[in-house]
């Protein structure tokens, strides 16, 4: 009687436990919440041998590098890509800022590719924010012999690991990397507008593609003598044909300065923005580091004239980043009048002031050579 109690029992107990563990396991594959941040991106290899990948990224509120979650407890880790081949990653971008792609070979030799950062820095210095939508939607793996050597501290990650690293600085771009998410140097001809400008940054179908709809930029406006404020431009309904977007300035304190301006302009209109004329219009490579990362940019000096006086305007466009540029600046009689620098990088933005999560530091910037290398770790300029 009692043996025949406790088997009952203990069957009751099993089914108690397998239900909890089935609702745990229903939770985490289709929570609601998660879905929602779930999103995809394709890895393109351009090498004739497989390789094996794995994303990675920083967590948020820790100090870990780890592989990108995906649904549920699945990782990506050491997936097999193929010669000339591509893969499709779906991960949780709400809990982890996407950095770098971990590449493993055949014979054990591991590389990093560096990913379009576009992150911020804790008002302490001691974290990054996270974590951001990716604007990118297609990453080309580029011949290996142009990327670095994965640092030891990053293999562990190709094997489902999270690793800790002691300090912030340890691990951030020391130097700007080559450039290796597009396969041109200088901007493409067929950009060239008009036949007495020179080429834009970007084509019209390289912006509509870099501004989706829900992409939010927030850029910190500085002239002299007055206080800071911000500007907002926030692309909506898009189509293939026209974008939708809109404008407005905030004060310090977040409050609206004058009125929000919607927009409809078709992409080769927003393209139009950054044709100059060629005998006004000096075009070099540089990479800048400013509060929100890293960027390969083409750099374009415009030189005119405003009221009989001597105006130049520097553009700094990203070359991950199709749409305004990362960093401008206003001259007159050389004298700075403006500095319009992107601060946030991301998509269906909810921005709260105050800004406690930007550090206001001052741009730096290095040259670069005619390969895209940085020519040496000396920075060129603050400004």
């Amino acid at each position: 009687m009692l043996k025949g109690f406790l088997i009952i029992l203990l069957v009751i107990v099993v089914l108690i436990i397998a239900f909890i563990v089935g609702i745990i396991i229903l939770g985490t594959y289709f929570n609601p919440f998660q879905l929602a941040f779930l999103i995809n991106f394709d890895i393109v290899n351009t090498n004739d041998i497989d390789i094996w990948i794995t994303p990675i990224g920083r967590t948020e509120g820790g100090r870990y590098y780890s592989p990108l979650p995906g649904k549920g407890f699945k990782k990506h880790y050491n997936k097999l890509l193929p010669a000339n081949g591509s893969i499709s990653i779906e991960y949780d971008w709400d809990d982890i800022a996407f950095a770098y792609i971990l590449i493993k070979t055949s014979d054990e030799s591991y590389y990093v590719m560096e990913t379009d950062i576009g992150l911020y820095i804790s008002e302490d210095g001691k974290s990054f924010g996270c974590c951001n939508y990716r604007e990118k939607s297609r990453y080309l793996i580029p011949p290996l012999s142009e990327l670095m050597e994965c640092p030891e501290y990053f293999i562990l990650c190709t094997r489902g690991k999270a690793i800790e690293y002691d300090s912030i600085e340890d691990h951030m771009p020391i130097k700007p990397r080559p450039e290796w998410q597009r396969g041109f140097k200088t901007v493409p001809e067929s950009n060239r507008l008009e036949k007495d400008h020179a080429p834009t940054p970007y084509s019209s179908e390289e912006i509509r593609e870099g501004c989706p709809p829900g992409r939010t930029m927030l850029f910190r406006c500085t002239v002299p003598e007055k206080p800071d404020y911000f500007k907002v431009m926030a692309f909506e309904n898009c189509d293939i044909e026209r974008a939708c977007f809109q404008e407005y300035s905030l004060d310090s304190g977040g409050n609206l300065i004058g009125e929000k301006q919607n927009s409809q302009l078709n992409w080769t209109d927003l393209q139009q923005h950054a044709s100059f004329s060629k005998t006004e219009t000096m075009l070099s490579m540089v990479a800048i580091e400013t509060e929100l990362g890293y960027f390969q940019c083409w750099h374009y000096t415009v030189q005119t004239e405003s009221g009989g006086k001597k105006k130049e305007t520097h553009y700094y466009f990203s070359k991950t980043n199709p749409g305004p540029p990362v960093l401008l600046i206003e001259k007159v009689e050389n004298k700075t009048i403006l500095k319009m620098t992107m601060i946030v990088n991301s998509r269906y933005l909810i921005i709260s002031f105050p800004l406690k999560h930007f550090q206001h530091k001052p741009a730096k910037m290095y040259s670069m050579d005619d390969s895209g290398n940085p020519k040496s770790n000396k920075i060129d300029a603050d400004f």
